[in-house]
């Protein structure tokens, strides 16, 4: 048929039996194939207008709802049916117009405060960096990377903006006699100490106290150990002059006390009487002389002590207090499930700031644990998944994701 249409036809023209059999193969082939190309296409259309459709739906059920308590299950249906409809066709207007509605409405509902950030500008941070803590002090802040065993300081400049600080030095390995082995959290300390100044402070498995000085200069002291030696301590606090470490395998937290500057001595006890179980708490925070202790599944524990003679009254469980629509108090908070983090501030700020590794926030509680607000970063339109969080000076707000730190204002 081809060579027909052609014009030098030539009746002898004649086609392999190869080919015949390769077009016979073939052409079915190609059939299907566009078949399923056309379905695909206006099948995933279908699929698209479907998810919108359902979204417009539970918009509109939720526009008419009698009260706030019957309008939240619809938003939140609206946010789901229209992030399935992004997977399918992304950045579009009426997609794009519904999510707004919803979380309009449900950040009153959640009580969700969203704030614009920027990253910092950290030229030195390595790109295969975890942070797991960020500490801000003055117009610093400062970031535990993991990874690589370092604390990254970036520092407010003239301009407003905040850049790594390439003088300043933190990490592990030799520091004069002593090795560190590792970085397990840090710490403010304020003077008199071994290095004459407020400084920056590191705690490895072994009890070595390393001090970061805001020049670059490093060194190490070395605790005096429980008598049981040490057995993989996990969080260090600084309250009143004193460091505390907690060490939950030994169910114990010890308490250092400064000797004009050094803390040479032995610790003691901070549970002098009775212990109790530490087994899953992964950090600590001290306010106004309370120990708050956050345990792996959530809850919390807290710890004060009256007089230094005396042992700690605990709450073994406290209550989270949420009055939000629709919620109820526990001693787990719904959206905590897998902490990673807890900072803690005095007044004027006096609250609890918890993240979590599967909520993206922040939640802010009292110091009784009553739910203030969720503070979410938002980059670009994008949710920051934090997993660190600090108050700076100011209104300022920072956020630290695996391998960015991120600042903000306060609403």
């Amino acid at each position: 048929m081809m060579s027909r249409v052609l014009p030098d036809y030539d009746p002898d023209t004649q086609m392999s039996g190869s080919a015949i059999l390769w077009c016979a193969a073939g052409v079915p082939v190609l059939v299907v194939i566009l078949t399923i190309a056309v379905y695909v296409q206006f099948g995933r259309a279908r699929e698209f207008n479907y998810y919108v459709d359902q979204a417009r739906m539970e918009a509109t059920l939720g526009r008419t709802a009698k009260d706030a308590i019957q309008a939240a299950p619809h938003w939140r249906q609206v946010l789901l049916w229209s992030s399935l409809a992004n997977k399918v066709r992304s950045d579009h207007p009426d997609v794009e117009a519904l999510e707004s509605a919803a979380i309009g409405v449900l950040d009153v509902i959640d009580r969700v405060e969203r704030v614009d950030v920027e990253v910092i500008t950290l030229d030195g941070l390595q790109a295969n960096a975890h942070i797991s803590k960020i500490l801000a002090r003055g117009s610093s802040v400062y970031s535990l990377d993991v990874t690589n065993q370092s604390v990254n300081r970036a520092v407010l400049t003239t301009s407003g903006k905040y850049q790594l600080d390439p003088v300043f030095e933190c990490k592990n390995g030799s520091v004069g006699t002593q090795i560190i082995n590792s970085l397990v959290d840090i710490a403010w300390l304020d003077t008199p100490n071994v290095v004459g100044q407020d400084t920056l402070i590191a705690l490895d498995p072994d009890g070595r106290l390393l001090y970061c000085t805001s020049d670059g200069t490093m060194a190490v002291t070395l605790l005096t150990a429980p008598y049981d030696g040490w057995n993989n301590p996990v969080a260090l606090e600084v309250f009143q002059g004193r460091i505390y470490v907690m060490e939950p395998r030994a169910n114990e937290i010890w308490v250092y006390t400064r000797d004009d500057k050094f803390f040479g001595q032995a610790p003691v006890r901070y549970f002098t009487e009775s212990a109790i179980d530490l087994s899953d708490a992964i950090d600590i925070s001290i306010v106004q002389g309370s120990i708050y202790i956050l345990h792996e599944d959530g809850h919390m524990t807290e710890c004060i002590r009256k007089s230094q003679d005396l042992p700690p009254e605990c709450n073994l469980e406290m209550t989270y207090v949420d009055v939000r629509l629709g919620r109820s108090n526990d001693i787990r908070f719904k959206n905590i499930s897998f902490p990673v983090s807890m900072a803690a501030y005095p007044p004027p700020y006096s609250s609890l700031y918890l993240t979590d590794l599967k909520s993206p926030g922040v939640f802010q509680f009292s110091l009784r644990l009553a739910y203030q607000r969720e503070f979410r970063a938002v980059n670009q339109n994008s949710e920051i998944e934090t997993i660190g969080f600090a108050v700076g000076p100011g209104r300022d707000l920072f956020f630290a994701s695996e391998d960015n730190v991120y600042v903000g204002k306060r609403p």
